[in-house]
């Protein structure tokens, strides 16, 4: 990715030292984007969010809306795949979509995330009037999917309640404990365990009415009763319910996020970046070779990140462009490289360290324990697809709709 300065954007002046101005805005197919933020933000990311084309061939300039279905899913697999690496394992994935494609995004979602990490569907109202030109139904809401990265380790940040939900909760029985409201003790089916007599304050008894039981075995009602959690009307003869307590609801603070954490005030930005084009192209002769717009420093830097290695330049060593571990390196050049100066190379990293050398072409067979030498077009070709400013699929490979009946051929 390259940074574009004057379009990033920062904050007049720093408020606190911790200010950040690592957040990125990046201009280019999203793909692409994904795969060039994976190696520095793998299983980083708290949460994603996606808006993707809802392939409906109606609105957008930029991106393809209406394409035939297999080839919507397969780029959108791409894109999940790649999502589901980025995201932490309490992360979670909030993808909004209507009718026309969600229930099959919903089966790749199950296929990426696995059935057991779907969380629910969101209805969120996009209309509040009909259509009075509607051929059926007047569509007024579309779906968000929600995935979690690791169900067991989701965790939802609730919102506060409103002044009109805490006046629910009241005290009719100055309970110490503050205010609660009345909750249900019956379940809608009945358990035999469940299903026995309870004698009110009043010297009543009761059943559960028929074909449903208590929410609790005998022993647990008689706790919750002694616990005082249990309400039987002022009177003490009503049926019983369970005292739901204001201090004790999951209480709305959202510890997840940072701003409580670093105190924030103000300050920060954002940096914009654009995409790097293509690292290799065709020559005039169909050769494939370096991009001329690569200069040493984005090339190492390229390498690097498509090699998994951190791109960390020594101020001393030349040849410590970038490392994976403490001991192994990598070093980027563009020259011919012949056996002295390998052999000099070799001599420099010494017996306690490896580096990967990827050059433009060496000589002789050169056999060195602590290196590992490759041809930088030849060996970085199999790993992408090149000379693509986009994401362009190669649709010959795509799985084709099936013929329609009076397209079938028969062979009698």
């Amino acid at each position: 990715m390259l940074e574009d300065p004057e379009k990033s954007y920062h904050a007049p002046h720093r408020v606190t030292e911790n200010d950040l101005f690592d957040n990125r805005l990046i201009f280019g197919d999203n793909l692409l984007a994904l795969k060039a933020l994976e190696a520095e933000f793998a299983g980083q990311v708290k949460c994603v969010f996606i808006d993707p084309p809802y392939n409906t061939g109606s609105a957008f300039t930029h991106y393809d809306d209406g394409l035939e279905h297999s080839i919507w899913l397969s780029m959108m697999r791409d894109r999940l795949e790649l999502i589901r690496k980025l995201l932490s394992d309490d992360g979670s994935l909030w993808i909004t979509i209507d009718d026309n494609e969600a229930h099959y995004l919903k089966l790749l979602c199950d296929e990426v995330f696995g059935r057991g990490n779907f969380i629910s569907t969101i209805i969120w109202q996009k209309k509040y009037a009909p259509k009075s030109d509607s051929k059926y139904f007047s569509n007024s809401h579309d779906f968000i999917l929600v995935f979690a990265k690791d169900l067991n380790q989701f965790q939802l940040g609730r919102l506060s309640k409103s002044e009109k939900q805490t006046g629910r909760y009241t005290n009719r029985d100055n309970d110490p404990r503050g205010p609660w409201k009345a909750s249900d003790v019956l379940r809608n089916e009945a358990r035999d365990y469940a299903v026995f007599p309870v004698i009110l304050p009043s010297g009543r008894e009761v059943w559960p009415p028929s074909g449903t039981s208590w929410r609790y075995t005998k022993e647990k009602f008689a706790e919750l009763i002694v616990d005082n959690r249990i309400w039987f009307g002022v009177n003490g003869d009503a049926r019983p319910a369970y005292k739901r307590f204001l201090s004790e609801v999951t209480d709305g603070d959202d510890k997840g996020g940072i701003t409580e954490a670093v105190n924030w005030q103000g300050g920060g930005g954002f940096r914009y970046y654009k995409l790097a084009p293509s690292l290799l192209k065709q020559d005039k002769w169909g050769n494939w070779v370096i991009n001329p717009d690569y200069h040493a420093e984005m090339l190492a830097a390229a390498l690097c990140k498509l090699e998994g290695f951190t791109y960390a330049p020594s101020e001393t060593l030349y040849w410590q462009q970038g490392y994976s571990t403490e001991r192994d390196f990598i070093y980027v050049t563009t020259q011919n490289l012949s056996h002295d100066q390998l052999a000099h190379l070799a001599d420099e990293v010494g017996t306690d360290r490896t580096l990967l050398v990827l050059c433009m072409a060496f000589r002789g067979k050169p056999n060195f324990q602590n290196l590992t030498i490759k041809k930088i077009p030849k060996h970085v070709l199999t790993r992408c697809e090149w000379d693509h400013d986009d994401y362009s699929l190669k649709v010959e490979n795509l799985p084709q709709s099936p013929p329609k009946l009076g397209q079938i051929e028969l062979e009698l």
